[in-house]
């Protein structure tokens, strides 16, 4: 329907009629000539505008905008063609070693007027727009029809080939449809020199035109064969039709050898990689001008080349010869020029070469625009013996039009059917706007002085590119390890006043630079500004000279990964899109995962995670709704989490939900994920915002208080039930005969060096044996890869049951420590234990134990005693003397407290047993004790002696024993702790 509208659009335009076209307007301009100038300059506007809107959205690369930007810079400011990105390439840092582009210096004059990439966007979208004058001019010297020619002009500046060259970045191939329409159109009309002149300008574009040019001089001598015979015939070799073809072929020869030497002179032993190594590795040809060769010599590869991405290559050739209703194929001899690019492009595996979106297009298009205007010529000729002319050339100039309108549509850069940052059948196309964190981002990066030595990744370089000193990092994938290797040795020799990382558009290389950069060196380059997903970092030196920036990173629906879930267009909401669940798993408890991404980084620092979220369906949920976290090394390192109750939120209305993240080191992979959804809500995710408040190291938010409730708290072995008598008013519950030991995990917060009291509030049910090792609470940091503390609970620990009861344990930081956890272990599965939440508090360093022992069976020994259990028991009858000793340890000065726990059955007379503390295998006695009836409360009952000791020097081979028992006492020991201070 849209296609015939437009065929009914394009038959009512008046323009088509060559009366019109011919009428003049000023001078030698008639009205066709007007339209193709208007063309041209609605063309150029557009282009240059919105090739500068993908600019400043950091779309464009150094590879090659900031290339040709920091060439031309380097040139007004006297290092001729100097530039900084490609050392492992090319020692000498002259452009001239890559290629040889005298062109360059035509836009000198302008660039030295505004020293911008915007200066090359600009430039590119008049030099492309301005072609289409001269292949107005040659199609009428051709087909003698102003509407056929504007039609085949306006073709041209619809052809997305061609608006694919434009689209990306700068590159001087732009230049060779203007020199190839001027040269055919001046030599049509018998204009020597004007097309001598044209032909060197075509050269100077790069040294491989000249191969092409050469192609071109077969092609003039099979177009001009007849001419060339007679001229020499006639002895007339001064005749145009001889001499032309013959200077083209002679200049073009040289030109090639000329170049190919200033090249090597210039970079000498350039690596095989530039040279086309592994762009034809399908063929096997480790450089282009291997090619013919392999395709004649290894016919079998070759058609392996040609078939490898056929639907690519078939798209586009199709692309190529469409736009002119492939008329091109009726005049095949100014298609010769072509058949060099088509034959590398073709049998390569080098996608760049064979999509929409590169330079290397405009290497073909000219030629098939002119063959195409030939073809034209010969159907014009043959249609018209049948109908009237005029008639003829509207229908076809209506055709081309439409053609090329529907061709607009659907490939078109500007078009809206264009999804950016897509390459997987063209590069890059779609039209963006910079956001308020790119202009800033724009703003700060203008502030840097020139004489600054900066280090970026690739999509900023172009944006500081007026700077001699400006240095990149190739992506770890875009060049072989070795030649990665040599560029970070050469860069690490610089001493950077900035360094500038964009952090999502090379994930891998951002981390590289990262890693490389600023950690390898300490504290020589600290965090200096976060603008958006971009990290600045500074030299000491140079923080101070731009004011440093802080803004959010804001992560947009699309910017995350989605699994349960689909984007969805809401009207409230902050961008027009929304996350929302889709849960189609039948399984209830499975762990769905709604979104996750987008793996940014993120320096030490203290944070705000904020999510804007909307939930439905929740109001008779009773239980967890969604877990919020944050995780770094693509979901294997937890650093902090949140779960949502029905409860923390309203129904139907969004809410922002904030997760304080302190980390102490570079996190690399982060993500911000919805976890755990429970299937029966409806969850819309808006956004994810990431606040830093403090940048570097000491960055923590340190608090008093820490408070750990069932929102912050993971179960493994528990579920969640409600407890009215319990703070939080929801608990986490493991039931007895539970195998699984864990009760919970997390919160993964990280906590500043420091002394802490941790306080879990729990509640025990069942039945408790005093003797048995019931609770374990473990202290990890680093996401459990470090242990902190490690203390063990018995049944004699807890005096009650059933009721809500604190149990504390305290430990000392000696550094910042992220993802700490404070797991709770069921080490029986007799009882029921209920955890209301975990306190933490800092305190003094003197009130926390410098040392922690807990003594039990496995490590003492034992002589007139057994082990029953996992207890040493003195029976009677087992002897007298020595019960237990050991286990040899060593122990610092301080104070300690060492608890014996005891429990006597039965004795006869005052003395029950003796314990002390020795050393140096028991030769020197540190304290003792008797422990006499008057000291046992109850018969069969635990109970604890405690004695003190004072440690001046640090003491070897330290043990704690039990003797002197009488032959008749039964006695048990369950365990020692010990408890030691700093004096």
């Amino acid at each position: 329907m849209p296609i015939i509208k437009v065929k009914e659009w394009v038959s009512k335009l008046k323009f088509l009629d060559e009366e019109v076209l011919s009428k003049k307007i000023y001078g030698n301009i008639d009205v066709g000539k007007a339209l193709v100038l208007t063309a041209i300059c609605i063309y150029s506007i557009a282009f240059s505008y919105y090739t500068i809107m993908r600019h400043y959205s950091f779309r464009s690369d150094a590879w090659d905008l900031g290339i040709f930007s920091q060439v031309l810079y380097s040139t007004i400011n006297g290092k001729i063609f100097y530039y900084n990105v490609e050392p492992y390439f090319n020692p000498s840092h002259s452009f001239l070693g890559i290629h040889f582009s005298p062109i360059l210096f035509l836009l000198v004059p302008f660039y030295a007027i505004f020293p911008k990439p915007e200066t090359l966007l600009v430039a590119q979208s008049v030099i492309l727009a301005l072609a289409a004058y001269p292949l107005y001019l040659y199609s009428f010297v051709k087909t003698k029809s102003k509407t056929l020619s504007l039609a085949v002009s306006v073709a041209y500046l619809l052809n997305p080939l061609i608006q694919g060259v434009n689209w990306y970045d700068f590159h001087p191939q732009a230049f060779l449809p203007l020199f190839y329409f001027s040269m055919l159109y001046f030599l049509e009309r018998k204009r020597t020199l004007s097309y001598l002149i044209f032909l060197l300008l075509s050269l100077c574009v790069l040294e491989q035109i000249s191969i092409i040019n050469i192609f071109l001089a077969i092609s003039l001598f099979l177009m001009y064969y007849k001419n060339i015979i007679k001229c020499l015939k006639n002895k007339n070799i001064i005749d145009m039709y001889f001499i032309v073809p013959c200077l083209t072929l002679i200049i073009s020869i040289y030109w090639l050898i000329m170049s190919n030497a200033i090249i090597r002179y210039f970079n000498p032993n350039p690596p095989l990689y530039l040279k086309g190594l592994g762009t034809f590795g399908i063929l096997g040809a480790r450089e282009t001008s291997e090619v013919p060769l392999f395709i004649f010599a290894h016919p079998s590869k070759a058609l392996k080349a040609l078939n490898y991405d056929y639907y690519l290559k078939t798209t586009y050739v199709i692309l190529s010869f469409t736009p002119l209703a492939f008329t091109s194929l009726l005049s095949p001899t100014l298609l010769i020029p072509a058949i060099p690019w088509l034959i590398v492009a073709l049998f390569s595996n080098h996608k760049p070469y064979y999509m929409l979106g590169y330079q290397y297009s405009a290497l073909l298009v000219p030629f098939i625009f002119l063959s195409g205007v030939n073809g034209l010529k010969k159907v014009l000729s043959i249609v018209t013996e049948y109908r009237g002319n005029v008639i003829t050339i509207k229908n076809i100039a209506r055709l081309i039009l439409i053609i090329n309108l529907v061709l607009a549509i659907l490939f078109s850069p500007l078009s809206i059917l264009a999804k950016p940052y897509s390459f997987e059948w063209c590069r890059d196309f779609g039209i963006t706007y910079p956001s308020y964190e790119q202009m800033l981002l724009i703003d700060f990066l203008s502030k840097i002085p020139n004489d600054a030595v900066i280090l970026s990744t690739s999509n900023i370089f172009p944006h500081i590119s007026s700077n001699i000193n400006a240095y990149t990092l190739p992506g770890i994938h875009a060049i072989p390890f070795k030649l990665l290797n040599f560029t970070l040795n050469y860069l690490k020799k610089k001493n950077y006043d900035f360094i500038v990382v964009s952090v999502l558009q090379d994930r891998e290389t951002a981390k590289l630079v990262i890693e490389q950069f600023v950690e390898q060196y300490g504290d020589k380059y600290k965090p200096h500004s976060i603008i958006g997903t971009t990290l600045v970092f500074s030299s000491d030196e140079s923080f101070n000279v731009i004011k440093p920036v802080i803004e959010p990173m804001v992560f947009k629906p699309w910017d995350l990964a989605v699994e349960d879930g689909e984007l969805i267009r809401i009207k409230n909401s902050t961008y027009g899109v929304v996350i929302k669940s889709l849960i189609t798993s039948p399984f209830k408890d499975q762990k769905n995962t709604i979104w996750f991404g987008p793996y940014t980084i993120l320096p030490p620092g203290y944070y705000i995670v904020v999510f804007r979220m909307k939930f439905l369906n929740i109001t008779n949920l009773n239980t967890r709704i969604i877990t919020l976290d944050v995780t770094s090394n693509s979901g294997s390192k937890i650093l902090a989490f949140l779960n949502i109750f029905p409860q923390d939120v309203k129904e139907d209305t969004w809410v922002e939900i904030t997760i304080p993240l302190y980390i102490t080191s570079y996190e690399y992979y982060v993500e911000f994920r919805g976890v755990n959804a429970k299937r029966e809500a409806i969850i819309f995710l808006d956004y994810v915002k990431v606040i830093p408040v403090k940048i570097g190291k000491p960055a923590y938010n340190a608090r008093p208080l820490y408070i750990y409730d069932y929102r912050r708290l993971a179960p493994i072995s528990a579920s969640y039930v409600l407890d009215k008598d319990s703070i939080s008013k929801i608990v986490l519950f493991r039931k007895p005969g539970e195998k699984q030991k864990q009760l919970c995990y997390g919160p993964f917060e990280a906590l500043p060096k420091g002394a802490y009291e941790v306080i879990y509030t729990v509640k025990i049910n069942g039945t408790i044996d005093p003797q048995e090792k019931i609770l374990t609470m473990l202290i990890t940091g680093e996401n459990m890869t470090t242990p902190i503390s490690k203390v063990s609970l018995y049944g004699i620990h807890v005096p009650i049951i059933n009721k809500w009861l604190n149990i504390t344990t305290k430990f000392i930081l000696p550094n910042d420590t992220s993802g700490v956890q404070y797991a709770l272990l069921v080490n029986s599965e007799n009882i029921g234990v209920y955890l209301d939440r975990i306190l933490v508090r800092q305190v003094s360093k003197e009130e926390v134990p410098m040392v922690y022992m807990l003594i039990d069976y496995t490590k003492l020994s034992t002589i007139n005693a057994k082990v029953a259990g996992n207890i040493i028991k003195h029976s009677v009858g087992d002897g007298e003397g020595v019960v237990w000793f050991g286990p040899y340890i060593d122990l610092p000065p301080g104070k300690y407290i060492i608890k014996y726990w005891l429990r006597v059955n039965s004795y006869i007379g005052e003395h029950i047993i003796d314990l002390d503390v020795a050393c140096n295998y028991g030769k020197n006695v540190l304290v003792a004790k008797q422990i006499r009836s008057a000291d046992v409360p109850e018969l069969g009952v635990w109970f604890n002696v405690s004695l003190e000791l004072e440690v001046l020097e640090y003491l070897k081979a330290v043990e704690f024993r039990g003797y002197n028992v009488a032959n008749d006492t039964d006695i048990e020991l369950l365990l020692i702790e010990i408890y030691g201070w700093k004096i």
